[in-house]
């Protein structure tokens, strides 16, 4: 018999081969266990659905039955309260007959006690009125003497004598001040050595001219003419405004006391407000 010798080189392939060859192996009973593992999972989920499913059938069927057996005897319950109130209404009506007399007395008793509530209500309604009648009537008294009061502090001001014009603002004039002489050789001693000659330069004076002095006077009795016609007109505003206040006033107390509008209208044309010029009275001047 022949032996063969195998190379290093040969045995390590040959080991190679036969190692690729088992994991290959490995390999496919690896899948065909997890096939077979997989199988067996789907198959035991589809048996939990199929037992779900029946578990959900049998749960329905069984709430089904129970609502079709509630049903029944809701409505066999029904059936025989429909049966206990055959006649029920002819039963109503005999009763109804009895009771008429008692209705009516009810009626009688109801028709009272509204009256006796309408004759309450109607005093106390008076009464509100009076109140209200009673409130309305001592405003109105109010009004009528704040306008008497008014018309005799309004007099009282008509009579006051006008005021007196201000005098015009004297300028106080200040005297000259007087500077002593003194010359140097009127002193006996003197601790400063004076010069010979002192002279103080004379500086010029810097007077305004007149025409300017003119223009700003006039510029100034120009502003001052136009704020007093300002505040005359602004006095003006007022004093109409306070005659028509009172003007109003009157109309209203006339109103009230129910005396005619031919009085009021001549009496409209006696009063005077500050904002019309009486004949005879100059207009008043301010010396500025």
């Amino acid at each position: 018999m022949k032996v063969v010798t195998v190379s290093p080189n040969e045995e390590a392939q040959l080991i190679r081969e036969e190692r690729e060859r088992r994991r290959r192996l490995r390999l496919l009973q690896v899948r065909e266990q997890q096939r077979h593992i997989a199988r067996s999972v789907r198959q035991k989920v589809e048996n939990r659905r199929q037992q779900e499913l029946e578990r959900l059938e049998e749960e329905l069927r069984a709430q089904w039955e129970e609502q079709q057996r509630q049903r029944l005897k809701h409505l066999e319950t029904l059936y025989q309260e429909n049966l206990s109130q055959l006649g029920q209404g002819h039963r109503d009506a005999q009763i109804h007959e009895a009771d008429v007399s008692v209705s009516q007395q009810q009626k009688l008793e109801d028709q009272s006690r509204a009256e006796e509530r309408f004759t309450k209500a109607l005093k106390e309604l008076q009464l509100q009125k009076l109140q209200q009648q009673e409130k309305h009537q001592r405003c109105v008294d109010a009004r009528r003497k704040a306008l008497q009061l008014e018309k005799i502090r309004a007099a009282k001001v008509a009579r006051l004598p006008p005021p007196p014009s201000q005098p015009p603002q004297t300028a106080v004039c200040k005297p000259p001040t007087v500077v002593r002489r003194s010359d140097a050789s009127c002193f006996a001693s003197t601790h400063y050595h004076m010069p010979e000659t002192l002279v103080d330069r004379e500086e010029p004076d810097s007077q305004p001219l007149a025409r300017e002095e003119a223009e700003l006077e006039a510029e100034r009795r120009s502003q001052l003419k136009r704020q007093e016609e300002q505040r005359r007109e602004e006095q003006q505003e007022k004093a109409r405004l306070r005659g028509k206040q009172a003007l109003r006033r009157e109309q209203l107390q006339q109103e009230e006391t129910g005396a005619p509008r031919g009085n009021l209208r001549r009496h409209g044309e006696n009063i005077q407000t500050p904002h019309r010029k009486a004949p005879g009275v100059e207009p008043r001047t301010f010396l500025l």
